[in-house]
């Protein structure tokens, strides 16, 4: 049977998600707290650009799993028709403690 997976839904390709975490980690590092939009225009900005703009909710979700980066709170959306609010994230600061990050992003 063929796979009728649509190409959105595909887990995100690696070299994708790589970049993209070093970006959102290396904004998040620049501004305390951002939007989900605004991280994610700054790294289309940057060239890091997936097949669909859905893929970036990977990249928050797997940074969010690892404790990376943390939700502090909500913001009004500028994109979508009829969504919920958007978040802001930040750097969690014990992964900042403990350089759990799996990227080296933190200045010195």
């Amino acid at each position: 049977m063929e796979n009728k997976t649509p190409d959105y839904l595909a887990t995100p390709d690696s070299e994708f998600l790589f970049n993209a975490t070093q970006h959102v980690i290396g904004y998040l590092s620049e501004h305390p707290q951002a939007s989900s939009e605004d991280i994610t225009d700054s790294c289309k900005k940057a060239g890091i650009l997936p097949k669909d703009d859905r893929a970036f909710g990977a990249v928050y979700a797997y940074l969010s799993r690892r404790k990376t980066i943390r939700v502090v709170g909500w913001c009004f959306r500028r994109k979508g028709h009829g969504t919920a609010g958007g978040r802001l994230w930040e750097i969690n600061p014990e992964a900042r403690k403990t350089r759990s990050i799996p990227t080296n992003a933190f200045p010195s």
